[in-house]
């Protein structure tokens, strides 16, 4: 009883000192990350391309679950401009939340594992209305640079969709349309 209580003294001690709490660089940088996660929140929302590309850096490098890897701002560029194109006429309104699941703050660098929500209607043929809710998990690499923090990369570990609730195959949601899966040359 006595050693349970004396490390709960010593616990509250470490706490109030501040031992137990991320470093302050490290709440600072998660403040500025969160900031950044706001903004491409916003951007994606908007579908504004040009200013989704200022927050990455030129070698950044995506890949997929799947395997698929894109090397270059312009190439992944290439497959946000096909999902922006391809769900713009069917997806209305779109909203879309980050949230930072942990994060390792490496000098310059930080990694950092992200979950995304994206909620969307969609209008089938018949012209019902479908709620759609994308879920993806991503580790994600973002350097300090001269104008503050760049996303250079990103690797899908999970995802998935649903419609009306019900889970569905993601790449299935809009029958014939490409995706952005399709391997590149």
């Amino acid at each position: 009883m006595r050693s349970q209580g004396a490390i709960l003294i010593l616990a509250l001690i470490f706490c109030s000192r501040g031992a137990l709490a991320a470093p302050p660089d490290a709440q600072a940088i998660r403040k500025a990350l969160e900031a950044e996660y706001a903004k491409r929140a916003t951007v994606l929302q908007k579908r504004d391309l040009p200013a989704f590309a200022a927050t990455m850096t030129t070698d950044f490098i995506w890949e997929s679950s799947m395997g698929v890897v894109r090397k270059g701002k312009a190439a992944y560029l290439d497959l946000v401009k096909l999902e922006m194109d391809n769900f713009k006429p069917v997806y209305q309104p779109h909203s879309v939340t980050f949230h930072i699941d942990d994060m390792h703050v490496h000098g310059d660098r930080v990694a950092v594992m992200v979950t995304q929500h994206d909620a969307l209607q969609r209008r089938d043929k018949q012209g019902q209305t479908h709620k759609m809710d994308a879920f993806a998990v991503y580790q994600e690499l973002w350097r300090k640079t001269g104008p503050g923090w760049k996303f250079a990369g990103m690797k899908e570990v999970r995802g998935m969709l649903t419609r009306d609730g019900k889970v569905v195959n993601r790449w299935q949601a809009e029958p014939g349309a490409p995706h952005a899966l399709t391997p590149s040359p």
